[in-house]
């Protein structure tokens, strides 16, 4: 948004290439990061992308604080001082809900929790009996104008999460139904058309929502997709409120039953527009859209698994299970001393928040992180609920209440570290590495924007990172760049995986050993997996048009069993080339044991001098007696002009085993052949070590490379070997 000068982004190039996809996501969370990102980088005056990450540390946290501020000023002036402090705690300590602001992770599901929490706030606020507090006409205009405020919070709300606003609308709907039809029990005939305006509700959040979605897409020239706001859910909201209006009429003396019916089939009908709509296209769940949902909150600690079930069957009640459960018990023991006297006026808020919030934790039972949706439910009701609880019995309500967000306080506090020390977790450690990575694929690209091809969770963080171009994601918008990756990886003959991978224009394949999500795509559509060619490419399989790149990791205690595959896409090398280069990989990637059973398939090209290079090297690696005979038969094919078409990538292995060997003239006169021909492209294929090696000799040779071409091998060096070079 910020590079590209437009409020709207509804294309994105740099997922599902090359073509790119459309553009769902909605813009609110991404004006907020992006504003805070335009005043670091005036304040600052940093690049715009440095400005964006330090934006993405204030996003989040920056919307906690403005949240429980407004909240508190909110509930003080509605409610009275011991409600706001209530709120206040509760947002400070509720986990997991206060986590889910955590600094550097902004996705905006923040934000869509912080609307839920005002679309029940408002509600509650508008349908909490306060007798005598005013007069009745300014109580009805009141409560009308909160029931309105709150429509335009849940509008807000669907603009930018359908899923969880439209969860929340639903809840609140369908308990006005329940309390409108309890309430029409009561002695006073349920009049409670004048409490709990629904059609107010409704008619608020429709035009809301159809604003927003004016805002978004007209004139946007994406198709409609029923995955995010679109006016289908201000039809079913307006039936929602009907219904739940209606429900309120029932016992109300007057009432036409012929208009009754019709209302309520009007309002069915409405409801029933959505989930007909989406059969009807095929939408996939709105629940399942959430693709991150498994875990608990974004912090380090934070539980993740794929229900409630597992994650208890697993873990049984830890410290994050206590700190979810606990303040739920004295939120339920509350609502069952409110409930006893559902017959009363003050019983039809807490009857509605109930039903919202339980329809929201039987979404979090199957998608962990909408434990906060549920969460902001609960702290939007925190006034009914003080209420509910007798004069005589608030102190220990209070107290208990307190007592119960302890677990939570501790699970919300960052890990101990040492005095001194900076210690990473297994992800924040993983992420570091990545960044890395993704600068080191963007040095070795030929041309800027490199299609990579990598595990789909880690793809859009190459591509911010390196300035990549990726295919499959996490995105559920990108369903088209999901199904090409698996294509790719599951592919059973390399002529296809090599179609597939050119169609893409794929630049790198990247295979991290701490994520292994494409071989376990590979196993969930394959009967026998072991076919697929990402399988292949474990087992070093690897075809001649694609060139292993080395790639050490740092030096990080507890990831020394960690590694990671880097692949090239580059031409057909041949057979006896693609064989050196794979040897030459893993030793220059310190795993000799591997290149070993590659000398006897290299002894098959006996007049190779890259080949006889190749195996030269591994036998010194191997401290093998054969080293001096295949030295000899490698100087005797030099002789005999076997080397005419050597590449000049394996005339500098062959200048390498040759000064290693004590052959200074046929190492230098290799050295100079290959200078004329060395290219950047071609040196980007060549590992740190080949690089360090090609500066050394021409230093030690007294060889002059390209002032560019140098600058290019220089800039690839890891920061060690570039100091031994300059030293």
């Amino acid at each position: 948004m910020l590079a590209g000068g437009g409020w709207r982004i509804r294309h994105l190039d740099w997922e599902n290439a090359p073509a790119g996809r459309d553009a769902y996501a909605s813009a609110p969370a991404r004006w907020w990061l992006g504003s805070l990102a335009l005043v670091i980088r005036a304040t600052r005056h940093l690049p715009t992308g440095i400005a964006v990450e330090r934006a993405a540390l204030w996003a989040d946290p920056l919307l906690h604080l403005l949240l429980l501020l407004s909240a508190a000023v909110f509930v003080r002036w509605r409610f009275g001082p011991a409600e706001a402090m209530a709120t206040s705690i509760g947002f400070a300590a509720v986990y997991p809900f206060a986590g889910s602001f955590a600094a550097g992770q902004p996705d905006g599901h923040a934000l869509a929790w912080a609307l839920a929490f005002w679309s029940v706030l408002l509600v509650v606020s508008a349908s909490l009996e306060s007798p005598g507090a005013s007069p009745p006409g300014e109580a009805i205009r009141r409560r009308r104008k909160h029931f309105a405020l709150a429509g335009v919070a849940g509008g807000l709300g669907l603009w930018v999460d359908a899923g969880s606003a439209a969860t929340v609308i639903a809840g609140l709907g369908l308990g006005g139904i329940v309390a409108g039809a309890l309430a029409s029990r009561r002695d006073d005939g349920g009049a409670v058309d004048a409490w709990l305006p629904w059609r107010i509700w409704a008619l608020a959040g429709a035009l809301t929502s159809l604003g927003a979605y004016l805002l978004e897409f007209w004139g946007s020239g994406v198709p409609v997709r029923l995955e995010v706001n679109h006016p289908v859910y201000g039809l079913a909201w307006l039936g929602w409120g009907e219904l739940a209006w209606r429900a309120g009429l029932g016992g109300k003396a007057g009432a036409s039953r012929i208009r009754m019916v019709a209302g309520c089939i009007i309002g069915l009908v409405a409801v029933a527009a959505l989930p007909l709509a989406m059969h009807h296209e095929g939408t996939l769940s709105l629940f399942s859209l959430d693709l991150g949902g498994s875990r608990l909150a974004p912090l380090p600690d934070a539980p993740a698994a794929p229900d409630l079930g597992s994650w208890l069957h697993r873990s049984g009640l830890d410290l994050p299970g206590a700190a979810t459960f606990l303040p739920w018990l004295p939120a339920l023991a509350a609502l069952a001393l409110g409930l006893r006297r559902w017959r009363s006026g003050a019983a039809t808020p807490l009857i509605v928040v109930s039903v919202a919030a339980v329809l929201a934790l039987a979404v979090s039972v199957v998608h962990l992180r909408w434990w906060n949706l549920a969460d902001a439910i609960l702290l939007g009701a925190i006034p009914v609920l003080l209420a509910a609880i007798p004069a005589a019995g608030r102190r220990w309500g209070f107290a208990l209440g307190t007592a119960a967000l302890i677990p939570g306080v501790i699970a919300l506090l960052p890990p101990p570290s040492r005095p001194g020390s900076i210690e990473f977790t297994q992800r924040e450690t993983e992420d570091l590495i990545e960044r890395e990575l993704a600068h080191g694929l963007a040095d070795r690209s030929d041309a800027p924007g490199a299609v990579v091809l990598a595990p789909p969770d880690r793809t859009a963080s190459w591509c911010f990172h390196g300035g990549l171009r990726g295919i499959g994601t996490a995105d559920w918008e990108n369903r088209d760049g999901l199904a090409a990756t698996l294509a790719i990886i599951r592919a059973i003959t390399v002529t296809e995986a090599q179609a597939r991978i050119s169609e893409r224009q794929v630049g790198f394949l990247v295979l991290p050993s701490w994520d292994a999500d494409l071989d376990q795509f590979a196993r969930w559509s394959l009967a026998n997996p072991e076919d697929a060619f990402v399988s292949a490419l474990h087992h070093w399989a690897i075809p001649a048009w694609l060139r292993p790149i080395p790639y050490p990791l740092p030096a990080v205690p507890g990831f020394e069993n960690e590694s990671v595959v880097v692949l090239k896409v580059t031409d057909d090398s041949g057979r006896a080339a693609a064989l050196s280069n794979l040897a030459e990989y893993f030793l220059e990637s310190k795993q000799p044991d591997l290149a070993a059973p590659l000398d006897e398939l290299l002894a098959r090209f006996p007049s190779d001098a890259g080949a006889l290079a190749a195996r030269a090297a591994i036998e010194k690696a191997r401290h093998d007696p054969a080293l001096d005979r295949t030295v000899g038969a490698l100087v005797s094919a030099l002789q005999s002009g076997a080397d005419r078409s050597l590449p000049w990538d394996r005339r500098i292995s062959v200048a390498a085993v040759l000064a290693a060997a004590g052959q200074e003239d046929l190492a230098r006169d290799q050295l100079r052949r290959a200078l004329p021909r060395i290219d950047a492209p071609g040196l980007r294929l060549l590992g740190p070590l080949s690089l360090y090696r090609l500066l050394y000799l021409c230093r030690a040779y007294r060889l002059s490379l390209d002032d560019r071409l140098r600058a290019v091998a220089t800039g690839l060096l890891p920061a060690e070997l570039r100091r031994r070079m300059e030293d």
